[in-house]
Formats: C-alpha cells, structure tokens, sequence
C-alpha cells in the first residue's frame, strides 16, 4: 500500500499579525527553492489529516436548507509548541489541505500535490490528557460559512426636509431598511418616502457589500460604518474599495394599485429633480426608472401596491441569472469564485422566472436557499472553494463518472419513506394579501388573488396512491413569478416512486477523496441486491477520514 502525505496550509491572525503556519504528516515535508513557498520546513504535527463532511441537504433529504461542511484536523502537541494556536483567530481565513501519493521527494509543491480542501476554521481547541499528549484541533468549516452573512441593504436617513428629500423622516422611516427587489414581485407594499410630494419607493439605490479585501490594512474601522443609508447614483467605488450596486426597476413591468385597483401611469421621469418638481396628473403616477421610485397625482384612498420587475441586468430573472448576481454585485465576487456555466445549465433547466423581495436583514446562504429550493437544486463549494450548484434530478437516464469500489457496508438512510402521490408547488406570491379596503371597481377575479398569498400548482400520481395506501403529498413553497407546471412534474417523477438514501462505506486506500464531488452520479457496487444492480446515484454527501482512509458517500437513486 502506498503511503500518502498530507501537507496543511493554515492561516490565522495572531493578534499582533497574519500569519501562515505550515504543518505536514511525518516525515516533516520540506519544499525545494522553486517551490512555493520556496525552502519552507513544514511542521510535522498531523495526526489526523481530516475527518469531516460536506452534504447538500440534512436528514437524507434532497431539498431543505443547505449545509456548511464541517470537519477536523489534529496536530500533535507533546511539547507545548502550538499552545499559542488557542487564542489565534482562524475564522473567515484560508485552510487549505493538499496531498501527495508516494514518496514527495522529487515533487514540486504545491503544483504536483492534489488538493483534498479549501475552507476556513472555526478556532483551535486543545486537549491535555492525563499522559501530556497534547492535541490541539482545528475545527473546520467549508466557504460555505462565508454566506453565512447579512446581505447589505441600505437604510433611511431619515433627514428629509420636506417638501424635499426622498429618505423619509425621523417619525416615519429613520433606521428603517431600503427595500431591494430581485426578479418579478407581485402586489408588494409601497413605503412612501416624500409624504408631501407623495413619492414611493420600489426599490431604491441600494449599497453593495464592502469591497473589502484585506481587513487587515484597514486602520479605521470607523469609517466603514456610514455606508448605510447612502444615496448613490449608480454604481460607485470609494478610495476604501467599497463598491454601491443600486436596485431600479424597468419601466414596463410597473403596475401601481390603490386600494387593489390599478392606476394610469403617465411619461417616466429622467431625474430625481424633474421627479421632486413635476406632479404626475391627479389619478395617476409616473415613475423614475433609474432609482425605482413613483410619484402619486393625487392622495391615495386606501393602501398603494404595485407589481414590478427590477433592471439590474440578470433578465429573465431565472435562478441562476439572480443568483449569480448576488454573488457578483452584492458579495463582489470575481467570476473565477463561481462556476459560471453550472448557473447558466440551471437557467436552461429551469427557466421560469422568479421573485423576491427583501426588506428586512437577510443572510446570503438564506436567500441563496430560497432560490435554489425553487429549481429543486443545490449549492456548495468544492475542494478548491469554487461555489458550485446542482440540480436534484433521476441520475438513471445521466451516464455514470465511475463504477464505485465494493462497499465494505452499506445503509438505507432511515429517513426515506414513502413515495408521494402528489407535488404541490405554491408560486406566485402576493406579498401583500388584501381581504378588505378594496376600492369598489376591483373585479371579483382580483379580489379572489388578493385575497390568497400563493397560487398552486398539483401533479398527482394515480398510481402511486393506488399502490401505497398511506402515501402523502410533497408541499413547496416557491419564489417562482409565473406557473411552474413543469417544475411540479419534473418533482413527481422524483418522488411519487421508490428512492433510496444511502451510506455507502469503503475503503480508499490509493483513492483521493478528491475523486468524488458532489452531484455526479456513480454507479455502487452492491451484488445486485435491493434492485441495485448497475443501478446509478446521485452522490449528496461525502464524509472522508483521511486517518483511516475510509470514505462514506451518501447516495441518492
């Protein structure tokens, strides 16, 4: 059997410095004067290399909420050496695990060494047992806990000087959230920002997340706190780096209501000054396009709703289009961080547009969610820390990546019950439900929709229901715009029929577990038992330890 070296690349800030330490399995791996970095003696602390894992859903599940892959790496400590590591500050910064088959001697570092895992840390812990064989842990996380963060969204100043001013006022909206619309919304409350000018906002200039890359040549924090609130023309980059991306909304696609009865639009407005100077006539509004503000004619009877689409340049507002968005303009990635084709693949596969508004803090890795759970897909990072997505789909008909090793066990995930009768799938959300004060030439057909917050959309199995007697429906709710029939279909031919969920164990002695990723499928090898003979599977799981080299893959199929 051939030996495999591991080497860990782990950095931290000490309190006084960032700092990168250098740790290996034994012997201790020393680098060549080419390499990088050149000349380097890597501790050889490792005893446990890794022991962690990376799974789409929780529970055995193929929806639901994504999950932050999470794992360890053990250090030898006999001596008191690493003691310091306790108190250093590992979150949010680069961990990275590489390995090498054989003997490394002749290798060039890192470019001949695979790498098994890039994430962060969540700290070091130690243990200091009876016998003095010091330990210290490092508790790892993937990039996935880099989403784990509130998307930055604007707040009112509050300091209107009325008639003028399009930021509220102390009484009314100081403090409170900008609203940002991403894709199409239907019937969602205005705020009035002008109580005089009676001016509303859709969804106005927004700022972006801080374009902040290096945390630690920043020596006035201070002075990143006066980001919210900021009105904006455009996008903008400060000397500090921090870049604004506005909402807008276009033109076309709003449709404003009072009292849940539409309303004229007049011409659009060119500037914020022609918005604040010139009324719309009395019974209609006009619309600023480029900020994502209306102006009424005249005082509305009752509560002002409208329908809109946003402009920021991601049509048709797909899943993939919004969520690629949110990963350039408001995270500030750089493309090379994101698998591009994968995102434009999902646009292809599900292409009904959806729509989300926001108007309360909001972590990225919940939005993200949301929009993924819409298209039945998945999202995580891989060994290198690239964000990858997946759509959840019957790996039978898809051609298989490898034929896996023979399972030393294998399991049926408890959780996989009975196949479901009928997908329903609610889409077409009103965002503001309206059962009274409605003006008295709304038709019924409106007062119907208003009165619901989703429409629904079925695909029963008959056969299901007659074979399983005590089948149930599956229920999702969706940020979907507009019906998505397909979608619910496709969802019944996944779960109206048998599906197994399992842990399939092996051995991977000359194996990397580099050579599985999430969402490929493979094919198991299990004697042909249970139906599984050449049957394929979606991999939703990998839960390696390196110490033992054994590998647990969980499969779904």
């Amino acid at each position: 059997m051939t030996m495999r070296v591991y080497a860990l690349e782990s950095t931290a800030h000490t309190g006084a410095e960032v700092i990168t330490k250098f740790f290996s399995t034994t012997p201790a791996l020393v680098t060549k004067a080419g390499d990088t970095p050149p000349s380097q003696t890597f501790i050889p602390a490792i005893t446990q290399p890794g022991n962690y894992s990376i799974n789409a859903f929780s529970g055995g599940k193929t929806y639901g909420k994504s999950q932050i892959g999470y794992g360890e790496v053990v250090l030898d400590n006999p001596l008191g050496l690493l003691d310091d590591m306790i108190g250093w500050g590992f979150d949010g910064r680069p961990q990275i695990l590489r390995s090498f088959l054989g003997d490394p001697s002749g290798s060039v570092y890192p470019d001949d060494w695979e790498t098994i895992y890039t994430g962060t840390a969540q700290c070091a812990t130690m243990s200091l047992p009876g016998d003095f064989n010091s330990k210290v842990t490092l508790s790892f996380r993937d990039r996935m806990a880099e989403l784990h963060v509130k998307l930055p969204l604007a707040v009112y100043r509050g300091d209107n000087v009325l008639p003028d001013g399009l930021e509220g006022t102390v009484d009314d909206l100081k403090g409170k959230t900008k609203p940002l619309l991403l894709g199409k919304v239907h019937n969602m409350t205005l705020q009035c920002v002008n109580t005089s000018k009676l001016i509303y906002a859709v969804s106005p200039p927004t700022p972006g997340l801080l374009g902040v890359n290096d945390w630690d040549a920043i020596t006035n924090l201070d002075a990143l706190t006066d980001i919210d609130g900021s009105v904006i023309s455009g996008a903008v980059t400060t000397p500090l780096g921090i870049e604004y991306r506005r909402g807008g909304c276009s033109t076309t696609d709003i449709h404003v209501y009072d009292s849940g009865l539409e309303l004229t639009k007049g011409a659009d407005y060119a500037t914020d000054f022609e918005m604040l100077n010139t009324a719309p006539t009395a019974g209609q509004y006009r619309v600023l396009p480029a900020s994502g503000y209306i102006r009424l004619g005249s005082q509305p009877t009752g509560q002002v709703t409208c329908t809109a689409q946003d402009n920021n340049g991601h049509d048709p507002h797909t899943v993939g289009s919004i969520i690629r968005c949110v990963l350039r303009d408001y995270m500030l990635w750089d493309v090379s961080r994101f698998n591009v084709a994968e995102l434009a693949a999902l646009d292809v596969a599900c292409s009904v547009p959806v729509g989300i508004l926001i108007t309360q803090d909001t972590y990225v890795d919940d939005l993200l969610d949301t929009l993924c759970a819409a298209a039945g897909a998945a999202y995580y990072f891989d060994r290198f820390g690239v964000f990858r997505v997946f759509q959840v789909v019957d790996p039978a008909p898809l051609p298989s990546t490898q034929t896996l090793p023979p399972a030393q066990s294998v399991d049926r995930v408890s959780t996989t019950g009975i196949p479901n009768k009928q997908i329903r799938l609610r889409y077409q959300k009103n965002w503001t439900v309206q059962n009274s004060g409605l003006a008295g030439g709304v038709t019924a057909a409106r007062r119907a929709w208003l009165a619901q917050e989703y429409r629904e959309c079925l695909s029963p199995s008959v056969t299901t229901a007659q074979k399983h007697l005590l089948s149930d429906e599956l229920a999702f709710d969706s940020c979907f715009a507009e019906l998505p029939q397909a979608e619910c279909d496709r969802r019944l031919g996944l779960y109206s029929v048998r599906r197994d969920v399992l842990e399939y164990k092996f051995y991977i002695y000359d194996i990397s577990p580099s050579s599985f990723q999430i969402g490929s499928v493979v094919t198991p090898q299990m004697a042909g038992r249970y139906g599984w003979d050449g049957k394929k599977a979606l991999i939703i799981g990998i839960e390696p330890d390196l110490l033992l080299n054994k590998i647990t893959l969980i499969l779904w199929g």
